[in-house]
């Protein structure tokens, strides 16, 4: 090699290491077991026999397989951001509920030197999920899990004064599900959302607190494969949420929110309108070696214009959901870029619809823990 083509090769392999600094990733994968896979409840009546848990709950061993992928370009005022993941779980006695989702999204961000703080954002999104099951527990849609969707936001960071962030953004969402043998489904929805927060410095610990709005008026399009019939829904959410995140010491903070949400079916008829409020305590911990994640939650739903059933054929009070849900996710470092996971999830939803012939709006529990190892680059 002559003293030009090393040269050359010096070069592109300096190119490259910076160019590889803009890259980021992880591989994880973890083993685990999941209780009542598709969320089924407790008993249930089919063709005059009534099954129970051993019957309805779909438990299985599982692996999953998660993957992602960024990279960054920062040039003067712009910056560039490109991510991909991956999410796959796979069933060792379930196989026919093994499910994939990929997502790949781009962001933009212009930040003004004219204006002080203030940044545009704008994001573009695709999805994909397979899983070829049915939402038996949706009694309005019944929709397929597997679907593409598509997303675009575009918003504005400002500071409106000097200890407030506030950020506005307005987007489309387009969510096409997986046709099934007799019907076509898909969604277009308009989205707002406003967040706007004060933060302050107390005993070297950093205080945020804030309030979050939501918007989204999503129209349904429900084609039918065997005929000319289009069935139109038209949903409206609207939500809020009020937060503080208190650090106790600089590894370790905690995050109470209130949020409330509700539901206006204002479809023709429409009888899928419903008011919910849920409380929510999360906790964060962070040292060298350790990082810790953890939430726990109350949620109740109650539904305006459907009324609970009884094993007796009884109406009763308006369909009403307890849930209660808890979470937690856990890292050890063992090397540089080598680190000890551990997930676990637990959801129990409480219902007054009692019906054991009713398979929607019923009481059920879903729970999975796993453990594995995660790479990071």
């Amino acid at each position: 090699m002559n003293t030009k083509q090393l040269l050359f090769t010096l070069i592109g392999l300096s190119a490259f290491k910076i160019n590889a600094q803009n890259w980021k990733g992880s591989l994880e994968t973890q083993s685990g077991y999941e209780f009542n896979i598709l969320k089924n409840p407790k008993t249930l009546e089919i063709e005059d026999e009534l099954m129970n848990r051993d019957d309805l709950w779909q438990n299985s061993f599982y692996q999953d397989v998660n993957g992602y992928v960024s990279y960054t370009y920062k040039a003067s005022k712009n910056k560039l951001r490109w991510n991909a993941s991956t999410r796959n779980r796979l069933y060792f006695e379930q196989q026919d509920f093994n499910r994939y989702k990929f997502t790949t999204a781009l962001n933009y961000q212009f930040k003004s030197s004219e204006v002080g703080h203030t940044r545009w954002e704008t994001d573009l999104e695709f999805q994909i999920k397979e899983q070829n099951i049915i939402n038996n527990d949706e009694a309005f849609l019944r929709t397929p899990f597997s679907y593409k969707r598509y997303t675009l936001t575009t918003g504005l960071h400002f500071r409106p004064i000097k200890q407030n962030r506030t950020y506005l953004e307005v987007g489309f969402i387009h969510k096409d599900y997986d046709p099934t043998e007799t019907r076509d489904f898909q969604y277009n929805a308009l989205t707002a959302m406003l967040e706007t927060k004060n933060v302050f410095w107390s005993n070297h610990k950093l205080h945020k607190y804030g309030v979050i709005l939501n918007y989204q008026n999503r129209i349904y399009d429900e084609r039918s494969l065997t005929g000319a019939n289009i069935t139109n829904r038209k949903w409206q959410y609207i939500s809020g949420t009020a937060f503080y995140e208190f650090p106790i010491t600089k590894q370790w903070s905690v995050e109470p929110e209130f949020s409330i949400m509700k539901r206006n079916d204002n479809t023709t008829q429409g009888n899928a309108s419903y008011f919910q409020w849920s409380p929510t305590l999360s906790t964060s911990y962070k040292t060298g070696d350790w990082k810790l994640k953890a939430r726990v939650g109350y949620r109740n739903r109650v539904y305006n214009d459907l009324q609970a059933n009884t094993n007796e054929g009884l109406l009763t009070e308006n369909i009403q959901y307890d849930y209660f849900t808890a979470y937690v996710d856990l890292e050890r470092r063992l090397n540089k870029n080598l680190f000890l996971t551990l997930t676990a999830s637990s959801i129990n939803r409480d219902s007054n619809q009692t019906a054991v012939t009713s398979t929607a709006f019923r009481s059920y529990e879903n729970h999975y823990i796993g453990l594995g190892l995660k790479w990071g680059f």
